[in-house]
């Protein structure tokens, strides 16, 4: 590799490969700017595109992801830090390593570019789209960080997530950066600009806007005629330490929540009131928090729903019980899908607890509970649960998806507004509406078409009652289009194997 072409490579191809990957950041709530999310990726392809040698394309798409990782992970270190007691260096180590293991698919699509683009001419976005949804299908995350979930708050794109999910959305972001890449390689190569590549992604954006725009007001105009039912949620601004979140805890929510209760009128009552994830830490099944939370629920005449703590003989499990208005316990629902590490160590790294004996140790619940208000039912994904969409499959067989949730270990940082837009995108493939109410925010209502209903910002004191239109709406993505990942890994095969053939030839 000559001078100029090696400096080229380090000063220009690795920098903005990097600063490529961190714009998703910016795409992603709280900053917002989605438009970002459609053109970000073109700066990275480019300079796959160019690298001379495989190894060198590969890097490029390796520093693509390691940038955004980065970027979107940087309150990684504090949050390991404050949950599991670790020194600064270990909890800086943790993102490091997390970001060297999750950045290499990034590097399958940099060595995949350049074969592509030699086999199927300007035909390569579609061909770099499918090897994408490949990848990020396969991709070992653990929160699933899908590039196309960022377009949550854009309508009739976001439809198209109804059908195939977020992968979808996503292949539609590559699409179109990709074709801005070829634009810019023709450029450079002295050729005319890929007018039929254009034209067919003009039509692929006009049907999916058409389809967007139908749906959107298809499924609004079905919802305005479903049976509404009012749900009070609350939150608070701080989370308080641990050893105050006994009675005293229990008190202050009652407290909050009677307050929302009498500024409604009489016919704007609520059926249901939320508290989040752990609102109370000791069995609130037992003694004088059961005495109490019955109480409550028997005076305001409302079902309460709060997240608490389960301790047992040799058993402790994250939890949900409901209070029913007559103040007996209407059922319990232990966590199933439990956060790796922070709740619970995955099998076969128990040995990990030697290094770090402060990692989770709860036990994981056996089944799904549906709950019974006065006039529908809910069940409860609690906190990362709402994020897996095989999760929310097995739950959605209800009126209303309720997520509790903590997310104040990740303080002021973009991490709660993230979980809050994967949950976003869970929901919009199970056609059901999702009511998240997380202990320090950001809360709110997802309907089946995506949109959010009186949100409440991180970080406040919030208490509101919700108007919960409760239709149920068909999304292909519950069932045939949960296809669309595997397909593409084996469309993918082939246009690799294909590409690969063309070289050899």
């Amino acid at each position: 590799m000559s001078r100029p072409a090696r400096s080229w490579f380090l000063a220009w191809a690795l920098p903005v490969a990097a600063l490529s990957g961190a714009a998703w950041a910016l795409a992603a709530p709280p900053v917002g700017w989605a438009w970002l999310g459609w053109v970000h990726l073109a700066p990275a392809l480019v300079g796959m595109a160019l690298a001379q040698t495989p190894w060198r394309r590969g890097l490029v798409g390796y520093t693509t992801g390691a940038g955004l990782l980065v970027a979107v992970c940087a309150w990684m270190p504090a949050t390991v830090e404050r949950f599991a007691g670790l020194p600064p260096y270990a909890a800086v180590a943790v993102l490091a390593l997390y970001v060297a293991v999750f950045a290499l698919p990034w590097a399958g699509l940099g060595l995949a570019i350049a074969p592509l683009r030699a086999r199927f001419g300007a035909h390569w976005v579609w061909a770099a789209a499918v090897v994408w949804v490949a990848l990020e299908y396969l991709l070992p995350s653990t929160f699933r960080f899908f590039l196309g979930s960022v377009h949550y708050r854009e309508p009739w794109v976001w439809q198209l997530a109804a059908v195939v999910g977020p992968l979808g959305v996503s292949a539609l972001a590559v699409s179109t950066a990709a074709a801005l890449a070829e634009l810019v390689l023709a450029r450079r190569e002295r050729r005319g600009p890929p007018v039929a590549t254009g034209v067919e992604l003009g039509a692929v954006w006009a049907a999916t806007l058409a389809f967007g725009a139908w749906r959107d007001a298809t499924v609004e105009a079905g919802l305005a005629r479903s049976p509404v039912v009012r749900v009070a949620y609350v939150q608070r601004a701080e989370l308080p330490p641990r050893r105050e979140r006994g009675m005293a805890a229990l008190r202050d929510w009652a407290r909050r929540s009677r307050a929302v209760l009498a500024a409604q009128p009489p016919s704007a009552r609520p059926e249901l009131v939320v508290w989040p994830e752990s609102a109370f830490l000791p069995n609130p099944a037992e003694g004088e928090a059961r005495r109490e939370l019955a109480a409550f629920a028997a005076g305001e005449h409302v079902a309460l729903l709060l997240g608490a703590g389960t301790t047992e003989p040799g058993r402790e499990t994250n939890s949900v019980y409901l209070f029913l208005p007559d103040g007996t316990v209407g059922g319990r629902y232990d966590k199933q899908a439990l956060l790796p590490f922070a709740e619970g160590v995955p099998s076969g790294l128990g040995w990990a607890r030697a290094w770090v004996p402060q990692l989770g140790a709860l036990a994981a619940g056996e089944e799904t509970v549906v709950f019974a208000a006065s006039s529908f039912t809910f069940t409860a994904p609690i906190c990362y649960e709402a994020v897996l969409a095989e999760q929310v499959r097995a739950m959605d067989d209800a009126d209303l998806l309720v997520n509790v949730t903590n997310d104040a270990w990740f303080g002021a940082s973009q991490a709660p507004h993230l979980h809050a837009m994967l949950a976003a995108a869970a929901a919009m493939t199970s056609g059901r509406p999702l009511l998240r109410v997380a202990y320090t925010g950001a809360s709110g209502l997802v309907e089946p078409h995506g949109a959010i209903v009186q949100p409440a910002d991180l970080g406040t004191d919030a208490g509101t009652v919700v108007a919960v239109r409760l239709g149920a709406v068909e999304a292909p993505a519950r069932t045939w289009g949960a296809g669309f990942g595997p397909g593409a890994v084996v469309i993918a095969a082939g246009l690799v194997f294909a590409s690969a053939h063309k070289r050899s030839g």
